[in-house]
């Protein structure tokens, strides 16, 4: 009898719950509908104004783009749209999108500052150490003796 009465509660519990599920599914369906019709009745987003309050955080920002006067004038205007919308940042997108021949880079005045990379120089024996190879390999020339140290010493 135990088992049977067992059997009645778990059913009992099943049942509630079930009942519980469908409320709690119901409610979610309705705040969803609630959501939607929020966003539909919402003021349509001025896509124009953005764009301009983008350009002058852009100019801002790159005093080169002072002279451009919308978002079309960018290099990829269509991709930069496209990253706003994925949630980038004006500047993100920008940087993004532009050349990057175009970027306002602050460290081009260095360039006339530092000098250029030398090659690397070839390695000549000395004068002494020359000498002292003559002495040892007396049937090579100069010229065969300095392959030789270039060879020996990289």
């Amino acid at each position: 009898m135990d088992t049977e009465r067992d059997t009645e509660i778990k059913e009992e519990l099943n049942a509630e719950a079930s009942a519980e599920d469908g409320a709690t599914e119901k409610a979610a369906s309705a705040e969803s509908l609630a959501d939607e019709k929020e966003i539909s009745e919402a003021s349509p987003i001025d896509y124009a104004e953005l764009a301009r309050a983008d350009m002058r955080e852009l100019s801002e920002i790159f005093p080169h783009l002072a002279g451009k006067r919308s978002i079309a004038e960018l290099d990829n205007p269509l991709r930069y749209a496209a990253l706003r919308d994925l949630g980038l940042s004006p500047k993100e997108a920008y940087l993004a999108t532009a050349d990057p021949a175009s970027r306002y880079d602050n460290r081009s005045h260095l360039l006339s500052a530092v000098p250029k990379r030398m090659g690397t120089q070839e390695k000549i024996m000395s004068q002494n150490e020359l000498e002292r190879a003559r002495e040892l390999f007396s049937d090579l020339s100069d010229r065969e003796l300095q392959r030789l140290y270039k060879k020996v010493t990289k």
